[in-house]
């Protein structure tokens, strides 16, 4: 709920303050890179041989009227959503592999 995550955006700021938590932006997560020249979250992936990308710009979710702090995380927790998605779509589905042939 919006109290839960407003709650969290503060215990998190504080943290900052605190010296606890840095200040930089690093999602933690293989392929998403923050982007200092757009202010965004770029997920990268690959598919059929070719990289692939996509951006979540905090300026668009800033317009929903919510501190710069809550817009980079939300921008964030989409872009995670995202590339969650993408490892779903890409993932082997079962029963489909290949059997190997006996010798």
């Amino acid at each position: 709920d919006d109290e839960a995550m407003r709650q969290a955006f503060a215990f998190r700021q504080s943290l900052v303050k605190e010296g606890v938590v840095r200040p930089f932006r690093s999602s933690g997560i293989k392929n998403i890179q923050w982007r200092n020249r757009g202010a965004s979250w770029r997920v990268v992936w690959y598919e059929d041989g070719k990289q692939r990308s996509r951006t979540f710009a905090v300026r668009g979710y800033k317009e929903l009227g919510i501190s710069s702090e809550e817009a980079t995380e939300t921008a964030l927790w989409n872009a995670v959503a995202f590339r969650a998605s993408i490892i779903r779509a890409n993932a082997p589905k079962k029963g489909l592999r290949a059997k190997r042939k006996a010798p």
